[in-house]
């Protein structure tokens, strides 16, 4: 979508046609070196205008989010598919318009370019048209206007509930706002959060998640709370260090902490925080530790825990519940240990370190450590290993170490594992699982990439800290 002046004279036309349609009204199409663009209502509807457009849009998707379904609301004469089948050579896309001329224009200009057998065109008004689809997206496009505005429609609250239904777990939402405001709605709002907007020639364009994939600074889900705030942890302030007159605290909390004055001592307070906005005494500072680190987290809200793993997960559990040839059994921390360095996971100072976390809290409350692995019946050998620490008083169990022998061959038993750990919650009624770190911004190499797609099978809820907090206390 663009402005039209109707200055066409540097054009070298070969072809320009008109035709009136009932939606929007007088549109003009023209041939530019074999590249078809068409104006109507005042503003480009398709074109090398709206190719570069959708481009923009395409470059805010996440290189970690796999799309194979793509949904597009607004196909206009066809443009944008092939910016769309650049990034994704091999996705299916499921195309909705509502202008009959629109979708004969794509078919003799658009489609031919294309792999067009990829390429699903529903006609008719989207609003009819959503609620007949079925299935997942693991991305939606929309770019549908009447005349240079946004589909009233687009915000609507059945259209943004049909988008909900229709959205993948870890899916995205790019929307063409063209020169409006990317807010136009707080039902869209409320459904979903914005994560990135930018400018794109004269279009705003923005992508939107749902709640819970990972946006600094958003609420986390309801009655959560991290490891630093249990009673196990010594309550709020974990972390307390004295040097000389100098004293640092290093404090988890969703409130501002208490700036209490210390006499005599000068006092520099670090606060971890989620969603708090930060008052003017504090300063924000890049972290130095996990803080910044990308989290994920399943809510356990049913005895159906499995009900929204991914396909494979599914069945993989099965495989292993079905299973005569392996078997769960706990471990004590000795022929854990053995099992991790046999395993020949990570790298020996990463297993070393991981180590060390473990005899921490074998020395400061064993009752609370779980340390379980997957055994081979006909040999012994110890083909996977799972430790993970409860904290009752939070409802919070979280994951420390997780190994697969590079030997085993048995895909399902790390499931097997992660199924034990869900069941054993579920019986302690403990609601939050905390699977620890999904990737590091920036820094993340490729031996964690297996366990963070192993990790987001889960259906997690991916939370991000807001960057600490710093407030230096003065004696007085």
């Amino acid at each position: 979508m663009m402005p039209w002046n109707g200055e066409r004279r540097w054009w070298p036309l070969v072809a320009f046609k008109k035709v009136s349609t009932k939606h929007n009204g007088t549109l003009r199409y023209v041939k530019v070196f074999n590249r078809l663009n068409v104006v109507g209502g005042g503003v480009y509807q398709s074109g090398k205008y709206m190719e570069d457009v959708f481009a923009g849009m395409l470059r805010l998707i996440p290189k970690d989010l796999p799309v194979k379904r793509i949904l597009l609301i607004g196909l206009g004469a066809g443009s944008c598919l092939k910016p769309i089948f650049r990034k994704f050579p091999n996705a299916h896309i499921v195309a909705l318009e509502y202008d009959q001329t629109m979708v004969e224009l794509c078919r003799v200009w658009s489609l031919p370019r294309v792999p067009r057998e990829r390429v699903e065109i529903i006609f008719g008004d989207f609003i009819e048209t959503l609620p007949l689809l079925s299935g997942e997206f693991d991305l939606i496009l929309i770019d549908a206007f009447v005349g240079a505005e946004v589909a009233p429609s687009v915000v609507s609250a059945q259209v943004c509930s049909e988008l909900r239904r229709l959205l993948s777990w870890r899916g995205a939402i790019g929307v063409n706002w063209f020169r409006q405001a990317s807010s136009l709605s707080p039902e869209f709002e409320k459904k979903f959060t914005l994560h990135r907007l930018r400018k794109v020639k004269a279009n705003n364009v923005g992508l939107y998640r749902r709640p819970g994939m990972g946006k600094r600074g958003e609420p986390v889900p309801e009655g959560y709370k991290d490891r630093e705030e249990s009673h196990v942890t010594r309550g709020e302030s974990v972390a307390c260090t004295k040097i000389g007159r100098l004293v640092i605290d290093r404090v988890w909390s969703r409130n501002e902490p208490s700036p209490t004055p210390i006499p005599g001592v000068l006092r520099l307070i670090f606060w971890n925080r989620y969603e708090a906005p930060i008052p003017p005494s504090w300063f924000e500072i890049p972290s130095l530790t996990d803080s910044d680190f990308l989290k994920g987290v399943a809510i356990l809200d049913t005895s159906y825990y499995d009900e929204n793993w991914n396909t494979q997960a599914k069945r993989h559990r099965r495989t292993f519940l079905q299973s005569t040839t392996l078997r769960i059994q706990k471990v004590n921390l000795e022929e854990f240990v053995r099992a991790y360095h046999a395993s020949g996971a990570l790298d020996w100072m990463t297993r070393k370190m991981f180590i060390g976390i473990l005899n921490y809290h074998e020395k400061r409350h064993p009752d609370l450590l779980h340390l379980s692995v997957v055994v081979r019946v006909r040999d012994g050998l110890i083909v996977s290993g799972l430790a993970t620490v409860d904290y009752p008083d939070i409802a919070l169990s979280t994951h420390v170490i997780a190994f697969t022998h590079t030997q085993a061959t048995d895909a399902c038993a790390g499931i097997g594992l992660i199924d034990d750990w869900y069941r054993r919650c579920l019986e302690k009624q403990i609601r939050f699982l905390n699977f620890g770190i999904l990737a590091r911004p920036g820094r993340d190499p490729r031996a964690w990439q297996g366990y963070t797609r192993f990790k987001r099978q889960f259906h997690l809820t991916e939370i991000q800290r807001l960057r600490l907090a710093v407030r230096v206390v003065l004696p007085w």
